[in-house]
């Protein structure tokens, strides 16, 4: 015998302690990642990181201005000043923010790129991964 089981939140409790209410939980593991990108001001990143809530290709972007960078460039070690970006969006729609990230990034290099990595999250709160969800489908928020 195979025994199914389905995450639940009670949304009611009901006189003498009864659950009168529930919703499934869907599981989100995998379904969102954390993309990390980097431009040369924080303007930069404000304007792209606009574009990319409004558009919906990114639930959410957190700025982090001044980040040091060290890196091997044409065989010098070079170091500088970058803006990091963190960009949470669904994982299916990476390629859609990837495109989206190259078309607006102020200095995307054809040889280059623009310098975006991106993890999949396997691990959170159902709540906010519900936000992610809403805030890039429209349906909510």
């Amino acid at each position: 015998m195979y025994l199914s089981f389905k995450a639940v939140e009670v949304i009611d409790i009901g006189s003498g302690g009864m659950i009168t209410g529930f919703r499934e939980l869907t599981s989100f593991a995998g379904d969102f990642a954390l993309s990390y990108v980097t431009v040369s001001s924080e303007q930069d990143a404000e304007e792209l990181a606009t574009s990319m809530v409004e558009q919906r290709v990114a639930a959410c972007v957190h700025i982090f201005p001044k980040v040091q960078s060290v890196y091997r460039w044409n065989g010098k070690v070079e170091k500088n000043s970058t803006v990091m970006m963190l960009v949470k969006s669904p994982t299916k729609s990476l390629k859609s923010m990837t495109d989206f990230v190259k078309k607006h990034h102020p200095k995307h290099h054809p040889s280059r790129g623009c310098g975006i990595v991106s993890f999949p999250i396997t691990e959170g709160q159902h709540d906010y991964f519900q936000y992610l969800y809403d805030a890039t489908t429209g349906d909510e928020h």
